[in-house]
């Protein structure tokens, strides 16, 4: 069998949108950060592998919105919501229980794209991890 190395070339384009504020105790603060865990995963070609999306900042962040591309003749995201039109990533659960808003989550296969948008992350008390994507090995290649 052969392996595709699935988020080697993975590019990751991040926009944080709205007002945030420093932690007023804090000089210096890192920049925020999506996380994707695990950074490198393998999925076979006809198997099935998922990575975990988490915002990581030392900011208060109200709202984001960040994009994936990934070679859809390598890969493809499977729908986590079949009850809705589109193809979905799993969002956290926890999220929608805590009132933040989801603004946009869809995945294209034919286009290489996943789009996020949530508001309302500034009322979580933490940042848990933000969504799960299940991936879909097509061919061998690196995505």
């Amino acid at each position: 069998m052969v392996k595709n190395a699935l988020l080697a070339a993975l590019m990751l384009i991040i926009t944080l949108l709205a007002a945030h504020t420093v932690v007023p105790h804090t000089l210096a603060q890192a920049p925020a950060q999506i996380i994707i865990s695990p950074a490198n995963a393998e999925v076979y070609a006809g198997g099935i592998g998922s990575t975990g999306i988490q915002l990581q900042t030392d900011l208060v962040v109200s709202s984001l919105a960040f994009q994936l591309q990934f070679d859809p003749a390598i890969i493809s995201v499977l729908d986590a919501d079949l009850e809705s039109s589109g193809v979905q990533v799993a969002l956290n659960a926890q999220l929608i229980e805590q009132g933040v808003a989801v603004l946009r989550n869809r995945a294209d296969n034919s286009t290489g794209t996943i789009e996020i948008e949530l508001a309302g992350l500034d009322e979580l008390d933490t940042l848990p991890q933000l969504a799960t994507i299940t991936w879909w090995g097509r061919q061998e290649g690196i995505a």
